[in-house]
């Protein structure tokens, strides 16, 4: 009896020390809903990247410093990260300091869970799981108005690109007022026109 118990209870031990290596998935989930659905999805990008396989793109240690403080791991001269941070128009991820690293082990758990999950069903819609914000190519006038193109980085114009803002505005200005000023040229010309013609076919008296 004591040797059972002594199975069990190293069983038990084994379990606990498993999970705390590992992750909890459970407790990884609550987590993740609580802390990281506001920016991130699995199988799609919000305001951050994708996550799924994550854990296979960057390493354990390299998630766990990012998810603590992203500026601090940027602000080192890591170039994933830094290149993470350009790519995402420079979107300062919050601070997670109040998260130990096993939290964030539970959740890299959840992640590797749902992964699994979503690469089981039968019917795959085109996920996106890399790190790179989508590539455009349209090259068309429209695009070259929206997208900043001027160093070949086909991305869209920042909110914050005042500068490129204030050049598509005045564009914008100086062409409606060049339609404006052709009209007006248009019907003063006309004007012009219909009294001299008016004036040549009146009779002399």
């Amino acid at each position: 009896m004591k040797k059972l118990l002594g199975v069990i209870c190293y069983f038990c031990l084994w379990s606990i020390n498993a999970l705390a290596i590992n992750g909890d998935p459970i407790i990884g989930q609550k987590i993740f809903s609580a802390r990281c659905t506001a920016c991130h999805a699995i199988d799609r990008r919000v305001i951050g990247p994708a996550l799924m396989n994550v854990y296979d793109r960057h390493d354990e240690a390299w998630i766990i410093a990012f998810v603590h403080s992203s500026q601090k791991v940027i602000n080192s001269g890591d170039t994933t990260a830094k290149n993470l941070f350009s790519r995402f128009n420079q979107t300062v991820m919050p601070n997670h300091l109040d998260l130990t690293d096993q939290n964030i082990r539970d959740i890299i758990s959840y992640l590797k869970e749902a992964t699994l999950k979503l690469s089981a069903q039968p019917v795959q819609v085109a996920i996106h799981v890399d790190d790179n914000p989508p590539v455009y190519k349209e090259t068309g006038f429209l695009h070259h108005i929206v997208f900043d193109d001027s160093t070949d980085s086909d991305k869209p114009v920042s909110f914050n690109d005042y500068n490129t803002w204030l050049a598509i505005i005045s564009f914008i200005f100086l062409l409606v007022i060049t339609m404006l000023v052709v009209v007006k040229v248009e019907t003063f010309i006309k004007l012009i026109n219909d009294k001299y013609f008016n004036m040549k076919d009146q009779p002399v008296r």
